[in-house]
């Protein structure tokens, strides 16, 4: 017991500052409660985000949910690699505790479901290694509810089997109904990227050719966090010639062969294993998130404990000690947007979100000024336009809002959101008849567009 005392002491030291955090960009998606869609292939951490907007919007509510569902991972991590590594185990799972590559994961309420998704994974692999095979299936099916990127942990439950020699012929019927399992999960969620604005798969904007091809690149940058974490940010910037694509995946290889002559190698393989299929040929928007290496950080942590138990006593000691400072400042940059979003602009230069997102996070006259500075890195990027338009009317300047969506809408007619704000600067004009026929051409454009069935006092789409 003193032994899980203390992991959860780690967790609070490291993440607990989350509590008093608010939230960051996706979060108000979740918070002022989305609809459900048809498309939605996540349905426990759904249920989570209404139970949360049941209780209300306090972030405390929101954010201690996050950190509980951590806490759970680490000492499920911790219980199983009693039975699959306990000369590690401790070690392990207080990197994958503390380790800062995790605060995205549990300081951004809209990542809950990696949290949720890895503590189910975690709850059917102690199952299995307990010999409960049948049960391990049915908590991996709910790993699946909670998020489809778990799909491989049939893959490492062979591998660590067949590495530790305890795999037999009996188990394939389990893997088989888990294959099962995740093969449906994967065609779901593929399905569901048809939906507009899904950011993955059919919708991601990007080839899944381009895609791999990136993310050896991508996955070298994870494994350099992992071994020196520092250079964080929520939106980090990927730029890959062909010739380093190649060379990162021919080092990926050369470092997963190098590996397996290591005792306990097979660790290092098991973690790459859990990243594939966030990163490799199913496209997202994002060609690097950190939140995707929760779920890995299981191997990885415990990769790395298996050869640092070996070090001196004070290596042991040092590792997380070194660790947790990291993760404590990562903590004061989350506490506040403006220091979030700034240190994207600054590691992420070639990029507009961020600008435009720390833009949000600033006072109207210095949203101005840094959407300003945007347009002239970036001109006439309709993006920034868009941002200039809501903030001038923030301002109480429709007339030159009506502006900066005009531009927006020459570049983009099409754009539900951009006809929504046009016509709720002609509202604030007095020109309320030519606004509502505004508000009703973006519906046509997008039914269910909450903006615009709100501004006519129309009920929410039912999807």
């Amino acid at each position: 017991m003193p032994t899980r005392i203390l992991l959860v002491l780690l967790v609070v030291l490291a993440f607990g500052a989350s509590a008093s955090h608010g939230f960051h960009f996706d979060d108000y998606e979740v918070v002022h409660g989305a609809s459900w869609s048809e498309f939605q292939t996540r349905p426990i951490t759904w249920l989570s985000f209404e139970a949360n907007h049941a209780l209300g919007e306090n972030p405390i509510l929101w954010h201690l949910v996050n950190l509980a569902a951590h806490i759970a991972a680490v000492l499920l991590l911790y219980e199983l690699l009693l039975l699959w590594a306990p000369g590690a185990a401790l070690l392990a799972a207080a990197i994958f505790a503390i380790h800062p590559i995790q605060a995205e994961s549990v300081a951004y309420v809209y990542s809950r479901a990696t949290l949720f998704s890895t503590a189910l994974s975690l709850a059917a692999m102690l199952c299995w290694a307990r010999g409960r095979k049948l049960l391990a299936v049915v908590w991996f099916g709910f790993a699946l509810l909670a998020k489809e990127d778990c799909v491989l942990v049939p893959a490492m439950i062979l591998l660590v089997d067949y590495a530790s020699g305890r795999l037999k012929r009996n188990i394939f019927p389990a893997i088989g109904s888990m294959v099962a399992l995740a093969a449906a999960a994967g065609a779901w969620t593929l399905l569901a990227t048809r939906a507009p604005h899904s950011g993955a798969g059919f919708s991601a904007g990007i080839a899944w050719p381009s895609y791999l091809l990136d993310q050896g690149f991508v996955i070298l940058r994870y494994l350099r966090l992992v071994v020196l974490p520092w250079g964080f940010t929520i939106d980090p910037e990927i730029h890959v010639t062909l010739m380093l694509a190649l060379a990162s995946w021919f080092a990926l290889a050369v470092l997963v062969l190098l590996s397996s002559r290591l005792r306990g190698g097979f660790w290092f393989a098991a973690g790459i294993i859990l990243l594939l299929p966030s990163s490799s040929v199913f496209p997202a928007a994002d060609l690097a998130a950190d939140h995707r290496m929760y779920l890995p950080m299981i191997a990885f942590s415990t990769a790395i404990a298996v050869q640092v138990v070996r070090a001196p006593r004070w290596a042991q000691i040092a590792v997380p000690a070194a660790l947790l400072l990291v993760s404590a400042a990562r903590m004061s940059v989350w506490a506040e947007d403006t220091k979030l979003w700034a240190e994207a602009v600054e590691r992420s230069p070639d990029k507009v979100r961020p600008r435009i997102q720390l833009a949000r996070a600033l006072d109207p006259t210095q949203a101005i000024q840094e959407l300003d500075s945007a347009n002239a890195r970036f001109p006439d990027n309709v993006d920034i336009e868009n941002e200039l338009g809501r903030v001038d009317m923030e301002l109480g300047h429709p007339e030159q809002a009506l502006v900066e969506y005009g531009r927006v809408l020459a570049v983009r007619p099409a754009d539900a959101r951009a006809i929504n704000n046009r016509a709720v600067a002609l509202q604030a004009m007095g020109q309320s008849a030519t606004a509502e026929m505004e508000f009703r051409r973006a519906l046509k454009v997008d039914s269910c567009l909450e903006e615009a069935r709100r501004n006519l006092g129309l009920a929410p789409c039912k999807r």
